[in-house]
């Protein structure tokens, strides 16, 4: 008897070790799957976001080569007259600003100084240096690109201008990028927001910026980022979008932490931005709305333990019809 209650006792011993195996590699696989699920949602967004400024890019191309083949606009622009240039052009760019959200429109001396801009005609005379330009100067071609100015991100295309094959001058239209976020944003619950660091923005043309839309200056919300378009104001920008997330983001964590929020979990995630010559500027967080998930997950880790459950007592019924037919055996020989 004694050997029959010691391999009973190996047996169940062994039933429940197998069982605790299977339930913790079960949950091991759905928490791996889980996160991988939720990077590839992540890298979803920012092929989405980039895809984004792919189409936006050749819009503004586009509208570019539109613009550059009005005779009367050139004509305007070589007669070098401002007032009547910036009056010629003005229900151009109204309309590409109300059909198409461009908010930038230029025109740019052979040497790279502004003559007009369209949306601040009060404001030229100024040497560009953006990369973009830079680009389309060096090339002749075509540039375009995402670049940090002094108060937004922008995505900016520009053009070399042309009369009878002699070079006059660039046009460039550009457009802030905020709209994108309402756009990743879509259906869902996530909320996102566009941080830029501090460090490439300037605090007075901020400040200006502010008082002239007639909205709070946010600028000392952050010790060394700003936030640049958000979907969010409320709770969960305070637990997500905060200073230490960002700079987890730029040292290239995509996933960070869970939150709760009501009655839904979230978790804080990103990516990087680059400008157009690769310069780390800024990033995108997002705040992924998992309640469905969970519960999906909360159901599965169910069947697990139920799978598990009705392992251990097969495994017990298994291992005591083992025992029984080895043991019986000894204790007969015995």
């Amino acid at each position: 008897m004694k050997i029959r209650h010691k391999f009973t006792s190996f047996m169940l011993i062994f039933a429940l070790s197998l069982t605790a195996l299977f339930y913790l590699i079960g949950l091991w696989n759905q928490n791996k799957y889980s996160r991988e699920d939720t990077r590839t949602h992540i890298q979803n967004v920012k092929a989405t976001f980039y895809s984004l400024e792919d189409g936006d890019a050749k819009k503004l191309l586009t509208a570019l080569e539109v613009i550059v083949q009005d005779p009367g606009l050139k004509a305007a622009y070589l007669e070098k007259n401002r007032e009547k240039l910036y009056r010629y052009s003005q229900k151009l760019f109204r309309n590409l600003k109300d059909g198409s959200g461009i908010t930038h429109f230029y025109f740019i001396l052979p040497d790279g100084n502004v003559f007009l801009r369209m949306h601040d005609k009060k404001l030229y005379g100024d040497l560009l240096k953006r990369s973009s330009f830079e680009t389309a100067k060096t090339t002749q071609k075509p540039a375009w690109g995402i670049e940090l100015g002094k108060t937004a991100f922008a995505l900016r295309a520009v053009i070399p201008y042309f009369k009878d094959g002699q070079l006059i001058g660039y046009v460039e239209l550009g457009e802030e990028i905020d709209h994108f976020l309402k756009m990743l944003k879509g259906e869902s619950n996530n909320e996102l927001v566009i941080t830029a660091d501090k460090d490439y923005l300037n605090r007075d043309d901020w400040k200006s910026l502010k008082q002239a839309s007639g909205v709070r200056d946010n600028w000392d919300d952050l010790k060394k980022h700003v936030f640049l378009g958000s979907t969010d104001k409320g709770e969960i920008a305070s637990k997500c979008f905060v200073e230490n997330n960002i700079e987890r983001v730029e040292m290239g964590e995509d996933i960070i932490s869970k939150i709760r929020h009501q009655d839904g979990t979230y978790l804080c995630g990103g990516f990087q931005l680059h400008d157009k010559i690769g310069r780390h500027v800024g990033a995108v967080l997002m705040a992924m709305d998992l309640t469905d998930h969970i519960v999906f997950a909360k159901s599965v880790r169910n069947h697990i333990l139920l799978a598990a459950i009705i392992l251990f007592f097969a495994s017990v019924s298994v291992g005591i019809l083992i025992s029984r037919s080895v043991t019986e055996p000894i204790i007969r020989l015995s």
